[in-house]
């Protein structure tokens, strides 16, 4: 079935008259080995699944030629009477060359260049959609490609249509990579319409493709049917319907890890329905605002599923209660070797809770509990997991020390008379020391050089304050009698 079928636009049928083109060099689209034929075998009427779309004829042969274009190299046109008709890599690069003249577009001298290589990245490379139709076309008959990554190249829905087309003739690609591609709804139902026919591909990453939960239906056929697919990356999108989106992915027997990172699934429904797949052995649903409202899910998913392996839930919004119940679940699960938690609002307290669980439980094989950015308290260290569980990697954010509460400091009055009782000091010694005319009055500054001088721990402010309340009438003098009454000392 084909691709552009479903999605029929005047430009998706120009794409039809590229993949002409490799008939016109003589390269044949099959799933043996490249092979070269002659002109006029190549014109022969050969019957294709395209030829509903497009029928060779003398108008198109004699239609006037497009100008030259520039390139963004210093490659020039390959004559046609120089290209060796067993030679597959020099005609793949001519039948790239006039797809790019085809549709208006710059050739990337990168492909022209890597174009044999088994793992091709196109990342950054602001190729747009011409530019993506154009490689497709070259694409068709390559079998030197098994990786593919056109990330962040602006391709669009419409280059995305190109591809799914020429990944239901390519039958040698195994992965492939369109992220962070504005592709929406209709490139991705159509790379998934092609994942009904495809059997090659393995991983298939749609990582800020812009796709919402309108995309989920387009994706049910193909995810339910799946035998080759084993690694599915949805992260950073906006999906929301955990129930429609879970239960398909359900259902599918093949995919081993999957990520649905910073979408949008607060509501636990997507555990309930990952619970239920026998395949998946990797997870990831960091970052996703999940709450404590998913306390049944976490214990029914860890409890329930006996394959996954490496499960991801950082950075979310799991409490102290979510905390409880995963370590509920790991009472039980006997599967797990990998559990990342990290920048979980459940701080040491449940990082214990957790790590208590993981103890008790001697069937569990753990191999990393990740707690990054989360303190733990002195009782976690107390645990010993380094001697009770010495192949288990334990990452944590450090360890919380709880700060001993400082005693409060004496007033000042209290401080000096503990400080001379201390010593065994008498206050009138200290009065008669510095009373140099006998009137047993001291001035402030006489006092304060006293305090100083007899070594009492009090500070500039401390006894400031002192002298404020043994010179209650302001006249700045301190008399000794009332000094006595205030200290209440018997010296």
């Amino acid at each position: 079935m084909a691709i552009l079928l479903a999605f029929s636009t005047e430009s998706d049928r120009n794409f039809h008259l590229g993949l002409k083109m490799v008939e016109s060099l003589g390269i044949e689209r099959s799933d043996t080995n490249i092979t070269t034929r002659s002109r006029q075998s190549a014109r022969s009427g050969r019957s294709s699944k395209f030829s509903k779309y497009t029928k060779a004829s003398e108008a198109e042969d004699n239609a006037p030629k497009r100008p030259q274009w520039d390139y963004d190299t210093d490659i020039e046109d390959e004559k046609s009477d120089s290209v060796n008709e067993y030679d597959s890599s020099s005609s793949a690069r001519r039948l790239y060359q006039n797809a790019c003249r085809m549709y208006g577009t710059i050739p990337v001298s990168y492909f022209l260049r890597n174009s044999e290589l088994p793992e091709l990245k196109l990342d950054y490379h602001q190729i747009g959609p011409l530019g993506a139709r154009a490689i497709a076309v070259a694409l068709t008959c390559n079998t030197k490609i098994l990786s593919f990554s056109v990330r962040d190249n602006g391709i669009g829905s419409e280059g995305a249509l190109a591809m799914a087309e020429m990944l239901t003739e390519n039958n040698y690609i195994q992965a492939v990579d369109f992220s962070e591609n504005d592709i929406g709804k209709l490139g991705s139902d159509a790379i998934f319409l092609m994942l009904e026919e495809n059997t090659t591909l393995e991983d298939v990453l749609l990582e800020k493709c812009s796709l919402g939960n309108d995309a989920i239906q387009g994706m049910t056929k193909a995810l339910a049917d799946s035998q080759k697919l084993t690694n599915l990356d949805l992260s950073g999108n906006k999906f929301s319907d955990g129930q429609a989106l879970g239960q398909v992915i359900a259902e599918n027997a093949s995919l081993k890890s999957l990520n649905l990172s910073w979408n949008q699934f607060v509501k636990p429904s997507i555990l309930d329905m990952l619970a239920e797949n026998v395949a998946l052995t990797r997870i990831d649903l960091s970052y996703n605002g999940l709450t404590d409202d998913a306390v049944k899910s976490l214990i029914n998913f860890l409890t329930k599923n006996n394959v996954v392996e490496q499960l991801d839930l950082s950075c979310n919004r799991l409490g102290p209660n979510s905390a409880i119940a995963i370590a509920e679940g790991l009472k039980t699960n006997t599967t797990l070797k990998e559990l990342a938690l990290k920048r979980n609002p459940w701080l040491a307290p449940g990082c214990l809770i957790i790590a208590k669980a993981v103890v008790i439980n001697l069937e569990l094989d753990l191999e990393v509990l990740d707690f990054s950015d989360i303190s733990v308290c002195k009782e976690f260290n107390e645990l010993n997991l380094k001697e009770t569980r010495p192949n288990m990697k334990v990452i944590i954010g450090g360890t919380f020390v709880e700060r001993k509460k400082k005693k409060p400091k004496m007033d000042p009055m209290t401080m000096l008379k503990t400080y001379m009782e201390q010593q065994n000091l008498r206050l009138v010694d200290f009065f008669n020391k510095l009373d140099t005319d006998g009137s047993m009055s001291l001035s402030r500054e006489e006092f304060k050089s006293g305090i100083q001088m007899a070594g009492i721990p009090m500070t500039e402010n401390e006894i400031e304050l002192l002298l404020d309340v043994l010179d209650k009438d302001g006249d700045n003098e301190i008399n000794y009698s009332n000094a006595k009454d205030k200290l209440n000392m018997t010296i």
